[in-house]
């Protein structure tokens, strides 16, 4: 209780489908760096991660 349980649905979704994931957070912060965060289900390094952008409230899908 009383804390941020955030990335919980994150491991899911990764462990569901089997997939790497990686989370690219943007916050209101006066830097232009993005801050990536893996979540990884294979570690087979040849396996490609699927990068979500977080903006404060909700998830996209970014495409390459």
């Amino acid at each position: 209780m009383g804390r941020e349980s955030e990335e919980i649905h994150i491991v899911a979704l990764a462990t569901f489908l089997q997939v790497n994931l990686q989370v690219a957070h943007l916050d209101q912060s006066q830097t232009s760096a993005v801050n990536f965060h893996p979540y990884t289900y294979s570690q087979d390094t040849q396996d490609p991660f699927f990068t979500i952008l977080y903006r404060p409230g909700h998830y996209d899908l970014l495409y390459r």
